[in-house]
């Protein structure tokens, strides 16, 4: 399998080896975007769920596996994997949202946690995560964003008493 790694961080963004990858437009990368979230299996109501609201149209169910294909199509066919009924990105998919939260679990001395910090807040790209593949739900957006508040606060603590 390719390197694949995505970047929710920001604007929605596949890259395969380094290179960016066409993914679609704004539905499909609300399909990777709550797959990425997600980090284990899906069924394709749910998909529908967080990509078209509790109001989906009626063509929901398939347009989201017409979307589910495109991206196995760009991304490579073992990134998008089906269990069951179920869909979920292959675990060797890198995920930035993943980086950012290993980070700021990092413990140790200050420094450790500086330079984890550091880290972590340079994974985003912008202002806003999931920009160009919004779930429906806000939640998502609101959570990542309050995390990034938690780690700009963390940070200007540790360099205050360092």
């Amino acid at each position: 399998m390719a390197e694949v790694e995505l970047r929710l961080l920001g604007p929605v963004r596949a890259l395969v080896d380094g290179h960016d990858v066409d993914i679609g437009g704004p539905r499909s990368r609300a399909v990777l975007a709550t797959l990425g979230l997600a980090r284990s299996g899906l069924t394709v109501e749910r998909i529908v769920d967080g990509v078209w609201g509790a109001q989906p149209p009626d063509s929901a169910v398939r347009t989201a596996r017409s979307y589910l294909s495109r991206l196995r199509s760009a991304l490579g066919s073992e990134t998008v994997v089906s269990v069951r009924g179920r869909y979920a990105l292959d675990q060797r998919v890198s995920v930035d949202v993943d980086s950012f939260e290993r980070d700021l679990g990092v413990e140790g001395d200050a420094a450790q946690q500086i330079l984890a910090l550091r880290h972590a807040l340079a994974l985003w790209d912008g202002d806003a995560p999931l920009v160009g593949g919004e779930p429906a739900e806000r939640g998502a957006v609101e959570h990542l964003l309050d995390r990034r508040r938690e780690a700009r606060h963390r940070l200007a603590l540790l360099l205050w008493q360092t």
